[in-house]
């Protein structure tokens, strides 16, 4: 079934098996190499579709989820060696794919689609610290998104009001055209909100609405204002419980702006809008 692909008039049997062996290897499949397609699993039937597009070493590769039914952690080891295996051929693979942590794992370039519609593109890391679009934030970088109002600060810099409390910062993701104050929407990653330390000042307080156990940590959904929830990292060594209230950090190198709030009115498509001061 490997060899389906591969040219028969001009390689030999023993051609054929050199270039079959290495890929089987690859994605584990030396064991079930004498098993017929019908007695394979989903999962391993899958992966013999996509070594019998490896085997090929075609320029280019494309992929549509093909470890959708693995688990998470030989989804990982199957794109990892994938990945390895790609870069030793400079092959370009095109993965399509909903596993948004394999994929920005595993890629140098990333492009996230919604609807139909190219919503971003760009490396990984750029990709989850600047999202420009509410779907990027939420469905990418896991962030959380609410309002907020910046106020440029006289010597540089931004405030970031908050409905539940403020921070400032020198630089803030997504404000780099911004002159002056501004009300916008902004996306706070999992890494904006943290427990503030015995001794540190608080910048803010939210109380407990749920939690659940994450391994080495407590996983807590926090409101910190009226139908605002966020996630909150909390150690194992503190128990929480519904409705006990925490005392937070806001860090603005986890926030990064993802548009602004307008009530300006819509105008007709033949009328030209000039660019706001603000931006």
């Amino acid at each position: 079934n490997v060899a389906f692909a591969l040219p028969g008039h001009s390689l030999t049997a023993g051609e054929r098996d050199d270039m079959i062996k290495p890929v089987l290897a690859l994605l584990d499949l030396e064991r079930v190499r004498d098993r017929v397609p019908a007695s394979l699993s989903a999962a391993e039937a899958a992966a013999v579709a996509v070594a019998r597009a490896m085997v090929r070493e075609a320029p280019v590769l494309l992929l549509d989820d093909p470890w959708c039914m693995l688990s998470p952690r030989d989804r990982e080891v199957r794109a990892r060696a994938m990945y390895r295996w790609a870069e030793e051929k400079h092959c370009a693979v095109l993965y399509a794919t909903q596993d948004v942590t394999g994929a920005l794992g595993v890629t140098d370039q990333i492009a996230v689609m919604h609807e139909g519609r190219l919503e971003q593109e760009g490396e990984p890391r750029e990709v989850v610290r600047t999202p420009t679009t509410e779907f990027v934030a939420t469905y990418v970088a896991g962030a959380v998104v609410c309002e907020a109002t910046l106020r440029s600060l006289p010597r540089g810099g931004w405030r970031i009001e908050l409905p539940f409390g403020e921070t400032q910062s020198d630089t803030l993701d997504g404000a780099e055209h911004m002159t002056r104050h501004a009300m916008v929407r902004v996306a706070l990653r999992p890494d904006a909100i943290t427990l503030a330390g015995a001794r540190e000042t608080a910048d803010a307080s939210g109380l407990i609405r749920d939690y659940d156990f994450a391994g080495d940590h407590w996983r807590a959904q926090v409101e910190v204002a009226e139908g605002l929830v966020v996630p909150v990292r909390v150690p194992l060594s503190f128990e929480p419980g519904i409705g006990a209230e925490l005392r937070l950090r806001v860090h603005a190198d986890g926030i990064a702006v993802v548009g602004r709030v307008t009530n300006e009115p819509e105008l007709p498509p033949n009328v030209l809008r000039m660019p706001s001061e603000s931006w």
